[in-house]
């Protein structure tokens, strides 16, 4: 466990979305050193939520799939305007990060084979997605419309 990652390593215990309890005790690794299987201890006593949240999670066969994580588009709430009312190019507002694109984003393969090109979904905790015009046979695409809410105000 690091600042930054809460995920599974040996010897730490960690809480599956809608689920129990799992201690990693060992994983196998592919030649480039990838994990291929983590072996873990499932503790059905337990219903102490983990601090640190819940770990979402894939089960059965997977498939993999584009995602487009689209979020707000200028970097100011008014664009064309800075402080009191100054105006200025909006173009100069524009965000940079405003288009994340994530190739291999991982699904169950049976969801994956339901989905439509123009469906409207929502991932949990995640936002609304729009499965892409572009999606064909074993090449799905997801586009976020939408994050959800934090709950904070920024």
């Amino acid at each position: 466990n690091t600042k930054k990652y809460y995920g599974l390593v040996p010897g730490a215990t960690k809480r599956l979305l809608h689920g129990f309890n799992i201690t990693c005790t060992n994983f196998d690794t592919d030649a480039k050193g990838e994990p291929t299987t983590v072996y873990c201890t499932i503790d059905f006593e337990n219903k102490e939520k983990i601090k640190k949240g819940f770990l979402h999670w894939v089960s059965g066969e997977t498939t993999t799939f584009t995602c487009n994580l689209y979020s707000k588009l200028f970097t100011a709430e008014y664009p064309g305007e800075e402080g009191k009312g100054n105006k200025v190019d909006y173009l100069t507002q524009l965000n940079p990060k405003s288009l994340d694109v994530r190739r291999g984003a991982i699904i169950s393969k049976s969801v994956a084979q339901a989905m439509k090109a123009g469906e409207h979904y929502q991932f949990e905790r995640l936002g609304f997605f729009y499965v892409d015009p572009s999606t064909s046979k074993g090449k799905l695409v997801i586009n976020r419309t939408m994050e959800l809410s934090s709950g904070k105000k920024k």
